[in-house]
């Protein structure tokens, strides 16, 4: 945390130019697997953003319990209720 409260990020990945830059993880959740898939590809394409995709609660729980046994995290989840 910074002095103003705000979260910061530890994940930098080099840049081009030498500067630090910070990479988003999202996760997608949508019954469309399709829609959910297109999504995180459309996503994916950014420099800074690292996806994964699911197609149902039960996918996504899978996803997000793997990620913390591996002691990741997601900053941002896409779920469509």
């Amino acid at each position: 945390m910074t002095r103003s409260g705000r979260r910061t990020r530890s994940r930098p990945f080099p840049d081009p130019w030498g500067l630090s830059v910070v990479r988003i993880r999202v996760l997608v959740v949508d019954d469309h697997r399709i829609f959910a898939e297109s999504l995180a590809a459309a996503l994916a394409a950014e420099p800074d953003v690292d996806v994964a995709a699911a197609g149902s609660a039960p996918a996504a729980l899978r996803c997000l319990d793997r990620a913390a046994g591996e002691g990741r995290r997601f900053d941002v989840l896409l779920v469509d209720a």
